[in-house]
C-alpha cells in the first residue's frame, strides 16, 4: 500500500470517527466536560488534518469545515445544564410549597380566592390559596368545580380549619368538612348596595354592628388577646339575632 493510500484511508477512518464522536456528543452531552471537548477536538483535528492532506484538500480548511468549535460546543452545553438545574430547583421549590400548603390545610385558618385572567388570548382563571407564610397560584382554562377538586386543597381541608373566601358559595358544598367564614369588607360592601336599594335600616345596623366589633377586636389584639369573652359574645350574638328579627320584619 503507497503512503497516498495509506493516508487516504486515514482520512476516511477520521470521517468515521467523527460522525461517530458527534453522535455520542449529542447522548452526552450535558454531561462531558471541557476538558474532554479539548481532548476530542485534538484528536479529531488531528486525523482530519492527516485525511485531508492525503485527499489533496488544505488541511486548515478541512478542520474549519468538519471539525466544530468543541470549546464553544462545551460551554454552550454547560451554560444549558446550568440552566436546567436552576429550572429543577425551581420547580423543586414549588413543589415543596404546594406540599406545604396542603400541609396547612390543617392549621386553624387559610383564604382562598380566583379571578379572570388572560391565558393565551382567551379567559382563564387564576386560583389563589394564601396562609400567613405561603401563598400557592394555580391556573385553569376553566372556572370550574373540576379543577377546585384537581387543586386538592379544599377536599384535603379538616374540620377544624377555617375558610376565609369572598362569599364563595361552592365552599358551602357538603362534601367539604371544613368552617366558612367571609371577609368582612365584602359582606359590608354588600350591605350597603342593600342599604341604598332597599333603604332598610336593618342593612345599616348590621354594618355599625359588624364595625365596631371589628374595631374590639383589632384592640384586643394589641392587648395581645386572641379572643373576646363569653359576655361579650353573648351581646353580640343577641345583638345579631335582633337585627335578622328585624330584617324580616321589613
Amino acid at each position: 500500500m503507497s503512503i497516498r493510500a495509506f493516508l487516504l484511508l486515514l482520512g476516511v477512518i477520521a470521517l468515521v470517527i467523527t460522525i461517530g464522536a458527534f453522535i455520542e456528543w449529542r447522548k452526552y452531552k450535558e454531561e462531558t466536560s471541557a476538558k474532554l471537548f479539548s481532548l476530542i477536538e485534538i484528536f479529531l483535528t488531528t486525523l482530519m488534518m492527516l485525511g485531508s492532506f492525503a485527499i489533496g484538500i488544505n488541511p486548515e480548511i478541512a478542520v474549519k469545515v468538519v471539525v466544530p468549535d468543541m470549546q464553544k460546543i462545551a460551554d454552550e452545553s454547560a451554560e444549558v445544564k446550568a440552566k436546567n438545574d436552576q429550572l429543577a430547583t425551581e420547580l423543586k421549590d414549588i413543589e415543596e410549597k404546594y406540599e406545604s400548603l396542603k400541609e396547612n390545610t390543617k392549621q386553624d385558618v387559610y383564604g382562598w380566592d380566583d379571578g379572570v385572567v388572560a391565558i393565551d388570548k382567551k379567559d382563564g382563571i387564576l386560583r389563589t390559596y394564601c396562609t400567613d407564610n405561603v401563598a400557592l397560584f394555580i391556573g385553569h382554562e376553566k372556572k370550574d368545580e373540576a379543577g377546585i377538586d384537581e387543586d386538592g386543597i379544599l377536599k384535603n381541608t379538616s374540620e377544624n380549619t377555617i375558610v376565609m373566601h369572598d362569599h364563595i358559595l361552592h365552599n358551602y358544598n357538603e362534601k367539604y368538612n371544613f368552617e366558612n367564614v367571609e371577609c368582612l369588607t365584602h359582606l359590608i360592601r354588600r350591605l350597603k348596595k342593600k342599604s341604598k336599594e332597599t333603604e332598610h335600616e336593618w342593612c345599616d345596623e348590621l354594618i355599625i354592628l359588624l364595625s365596631n366589633t371589628n374595631k374590639d377586636r383589632n384592640t384586643l389584639l394589641k392587648q395581645q388577646k386572641d379572643k373576646f369573652d363569653d359576655d361579650y359574645l353573648d351581646n353580640l350574638s343577641n345583638s345579631y339575632d335582633d337585627i335578622l328579627k328585624k330584617a324580616k320584619d321589613e
